[in-house]
């Protein structure tokens, strides 16, 4: 048998296909959940816990970058849609973003409010505020923050100076085992905070890892969840509680008065977490979303008013280990739930969602970035 003979021009075929494959691999795959941005470092982490957009192009995250033993807060910033992202020290450390329109921006830190008139290029120290978790702004002067011990706060000149808010006092729960932890406007006259209890302290003696066995068998116990809502633009509070299991961690709130509420449950339960729908002027709820292998952690309204949830596939039964799973990124309404295709590289303890001019992102504590590439 004559010996094999390989075709002249094999190195232009071989460059051609490399190329063709490269070009490929390039070009955005319809209708995926594709990463952006992966900090994929040996020694170093990066966990991303917050992401705002202030118009299409520009996007803050906030993260907490570890490497040799030592934590830094920074953010990752984008200033052309994701093309490219940037990591920018922080002084403190940050909690919380809210964008008012592509330049008002605040950050809320573990030291206090800041404030961007850049769309988020960059930040100046406002207020040394301890205790906020969030902030929302009806426009440039006039906002509101909640956080705790059991605090609400408002501003009238755009965050340097906060009074506090009698009425967060009224629902009846021991002030410092309690804060406020969501804030959201339907309309400029409608809104709703959330808060919660903590009936007792966390039972784990030690870090869940060290002792799985005792962790897996906590029964989730009801906890108090503490509410306020106005229908005047935050000049009145109207407070309400009620107990219930796990704790609200995301409040959705739609033009028709309608509500969308995340529970996730901390211990041992059903599910890990649940979502429910508020009618409008009703006290009545309903559960639309469940699922044993789903924990959600954040969830989007849109416009059409489907909701969009991040999600993880728990990879263990003991839910306070500190353990990645996949990531799954659902849409849709009640009865009708379809899973989005998700970059299979993404895997992650939290996600959390953003929206910007159509566009949707979602980021893990596992240092990605995704964007929904949909059309």
């Amino acid at each position: 048998m004559p010996a094999a003979r390989w075709p002249a021009n094999l190195d232009f075929v071989l460059r051609h296909y490399l190329s063709l494959a490269a070009l490929c691999l390039a070009l955005p795959v319809f209708g995926e959940w594709r990463t952006v941005f992966f900090h994929d470092e040996d020694r170093s982490s990066l966990a991303i816990h917050e992401l705002r957009f202030a118009n299409e192009k520009r996007g803050v995250a906030l993260a907490a970058l570890s490497e040799k033993g030592n934590r830094k807060p920074v953010a990752v910033i984008t200033s052309d849609a994701g093309a490219t992202w940037k990591l920018t020290p922080l002084k403190e450390d940050g909690l919380s973003l809210f964008f008012l329109d592509v330049a008002h921006g605040w950050m809320v830190t573990d030291e206090g409010v800041w404030f961007t008139g850049d769309g988020g290029a960059s930040f100046q120290k406002l207020v040394k505020m301890k205790g906020v978790a969030r902030v929302h702004f009806l426009d440039a002067k006039r906002g509101f923050a909640v956080g705790g011990p059991k605090k609400v706060w408002e501003t009238g000149d755009g965050g340097r100076n906060w009074r506090d808010v009698p009425a967060a006092q009224l629902p009846e729960a021991e002030a410092n085992r309690s804060m406020y932890n969501w804030i959201d406007f339907s309309t400029p006259a409608n809104g709703a905070i959330v808060g919660f209890h903590e009936t007792t302290r966390n039972p784990l003696r030690h870090p869940a890892w060290l002792d799985p066995e005792r962790a897996q068998r906590l029964r989730q116990w009801p906890s108090l969840t503490l509410a306020l809502s106005t229908n005047d633009g935050g000049a009145t509070w109207q407070p309400a509680s009620s107990s219930i299991f796990g704790r609200i961690s995301r409040l959705r709130m739609a033009p028709s008065g309608a509500g969308y509420a995340l529970v996730e449950f901390h211990y041992e339960f059903d599910y890990p977490s649940e979502i429910y729908e508020v009618q409008a002027n009703s006290t009545q709820s309903k559960s639309i979303f469940k699922a044993k292998n789903r924990a959600v952690t954040d969830m989007l309204l849109q416009p059409d008013g489907k909701l969009i949830l991040g999600a993880v596939e728990p990879a263990t039964t003991v839910r306070q280990l500190p353990v990645p799973g996949r990531v799954h990124i659902l849409q849709g309404r009640e009865g009708d739930w379809q899973e989005m295709k998700v970059d299979y590289r993404a895997v992650a303890r939290r996600v959390v969602l953003a929206r910007a001019e159509g566009e949707v992102w979602a980021a893990t504590d596992t240092g990605m970035i995704l964007k929904w590439a949909g059309r």
